[in-house]
């Protein structure tokens, strides 16, 4: 994603300073139950603290990463008409294998055929749960354009674990597609999700993500506002305009569209969805201790 202006990311948190709200409760709509049911005696997820307003709840305290959990229904649900893309990185490359030099293609089971592809200097190691995708600061994988990525409501949803944060002036991507929406982690560990049509970013506190530690990660658009979350709590709200429609942009993963800003460590369970999710579903997937059992 451009950064208007040449402006930093730094002065792109400004803008939002004056419009963050404080909201609590659920979107208009929720999506099928697809979520992560946390399993007893699992350590909580890893992550930071802290909201970009007052009253905004703080993200997940430390804990350990845990392994995989059961779910409440498929992980990728091809019944689900919202789910748009969906990668658990456990079944390896197109064709065989757990390393690629490029390119390599890795399979969307959404049934919507939003393949990872152009994917190289990549390889899979153990993750959040069963595998994730490794790679390596040079490397970044596409989804190509078709009108199914055309979204009206939006949810984008993964597990990161950055090998280090990045030095100090620069950020690395984790999800973008140009002029639309993004999700970033910059120097300090703060996470930015760029939601460009109202005029600023989302963004959680200091160290919201460190290096070395897996931390769940959640941006949201419900027709309204968009909202942030970490370690499935929300940590960001502001209105926003409807999305860009048609603009013909693949979504990247582990970079920026178009640019560099290449993320350098661990991406497991992206999902992508065309709706919004609720409360509770958002607080599963980050496989927190505890999540209210409807909305």
């Amino acid at each position: 994603m451009r950064r208007c202006g040449g402006a930093s990311v730094f002065a792109l948190g400004l803008l939002i300073g004056a419009c963050v709200l404080d909201v609590d409760g659920t979107g208009p709509r929720a999506m099928s139950p697809s979520g992560e049911q946390p399993s007893n005696g699992m350590g909580g997820a890893g992550g930071g603290t802290g909201g970009a307003g007052a009253g905004e709840e703080g993200g997940g305290g430390d804990g350990g990463a845990g392994g995989d959990a059961p779910i409440e229904g498929p992980f990728c649900d091809a019944n689900d008409p919202t789910l748009v893309a969906c990668h658990p990185f456990d079944d390896g490359f197109h064709g065989g294998g757990d390393s690629v030099s490029g390119p390599g293609r890795i399979e969307d089971r959404s049934g919507r055929g939003n393949h990872l592809v152009d994917v190289r200097n990549a390889r899979f190691e153990p993750g959040r749960g069963g595998k994730a995708l490794r790679m390596d600061g040079g490397s970044y994988a596409r989804i190509d354009y078709n009108p199914s990525i055309d979204f009206t409501l939006l949810t984008v949803e993964l597990w990161v674990q950055p090998a280090a944060l990045p030095a100090p002036g620069q950020r690395m991507g984790l999800v973008d597609s140009d002029l639309r929406f993004g999700l970033f982690v910059n120097e300090d560990g703060i996470v930015d999700c760029h939601l460009p049509q109202m005029g600023g970013v989302l963004r959680s506190s200091p160290q919201a993500l460190r290096g070395a530690a897996w931390s769940y990660v959640a941006c949201m658009y419900d027709g309204n506002e968009g909202r942030l979350y970490i370690d499935g709590a929300r940590v960001a709200t502001a209105p926003v305009g409807a999305l860009p429609q048609e603009h013909n942009r693949p979504i990247v993963v582990g970079g920026d569209d178009p640019g560099a800003d290449r993320f350098h460590g661990l991406i497991d369970r992206l999902r992508l969805f065309d709706g919004v999710r609720s409360e509770r579903q958002i607080c599963l997937a980050a496989l927190r201790p505890a999540c209210p059992s409807s909305g």
